[in-house]
């Protein structure tokens, strides 16, 4: 999570298992380092969220004072030596292609580095915001000319993605932060986590080449070919837009079912 989300006024949403346990996580120490160091140093604060792969905390560049966000790669995940290898892998592919990526509407990553644990982190701009999922949740179903102005920027982020020869294969709600702007709110996709290289794509680091034997993305947002493990190609991204746009329609997830083995079955 990328994103300092705005409560809704009228709206609670905090559960009591929640409140207790950010009134736990309020008494541990805020970061596990400071400062942190790449080409600029940072200065960790308040966590932010986390998720399988790192855990993401707000920040200040010593230098220049910016708010910004940094992921740092998680190390209670990894069980052996080779498992380190891959996620390390992972957070460098994805670096990696977030470095050939410089769109309006995709979360700019800033700096990167390697903490003292020798833990990976990422510096990326800091979104005043909510996901969309989150926007979805609290207020139900967005009018169709919010759908088509927010989405339309979706797909333009994803056709800037595609011009460079990268495909994002987890295109969903939570992944795409609705930015506070003073001309209203704009989408901004993050999270190329699992993107991949299209076919001919030579001007990007090497470890941003796609892992075997990985999760291929959300099985409600996948394409039938990206679950058969096919090649990815941008029509993969642009199946699962056309999903998230019926979803902001209608407030309700297209592929829904009983298990994993359920929305497989439909998706297929």
């Amino acid at each position: 999570m990328l994103v300092n989300a705005e409560r809704q006024p009228g709206r609670p949403t905090v559960t009591r298992a929640r409140a207790v346990r950010h009134a736990r996580e309020s008494q541990q120490p805020a970061a596990p380092f400071a400062p942190l160091a790449g080409k600029r140093h940072y200065r960790l604060g308040a966590l932010l969220g986390e998720g399988g792969s790192g855990v993401v905390f707000r920040a200040t560049c010593d230098e220049t004072g910016q708010d910004v966000a940094i992921k740092l790669m998680r190390d209670d995940v990894a069980r052996t030596e080779a498992e380190r290898a891959r996620q390390r892998m992972r957070f460098r592919r994805e670096t990696s292609l977030c470095e050939a990526l410089r769109h309006p509407n995709i979360v700019a990553l800033l700096d990167k580095g390697e903490a003292p644990d020798g833990r990976l982190f990422a510096v990326f701009e800091r979104v005043q915001g909510r996901t969309l999922r989150d926007r979805l949740a609290m207020e139900g179903p967005l009018s169709a000319i919010d759908t088509g102005r927010l989405m339309t920027e979706v797909l333009e982020a994803l056709a800037a993605a595609h011009r460079r020869g990268i495909v994002h294969r987890d295109l969903k709600p939570q992944n795409i932060v609705l930015a506070m702007a003073e001309d209203g709110l704009h989408a901004k996709l993050l999270d190329f986590g699992i993107g991949a290289l299209l076919p001919g794509t030579t001007d990007i680091a090497p470890q941003a080449a796609t892992l075997a034997a990985e999760v291929l993305g959300s099985p409600s947002y996948c394409a039938p070919e990206q679950l058969r493990n096919e090649p990815p190609t941008p029509g993969s991204d642009l199946y699962a837009w056309g999903l998230v746009v019926i979803e902001c329609l209608t407030g309700e997830v297209v592929m829904q079912g009983t298990s994993v083995a359920d929305i497989l079955y439909r998706q297929l």
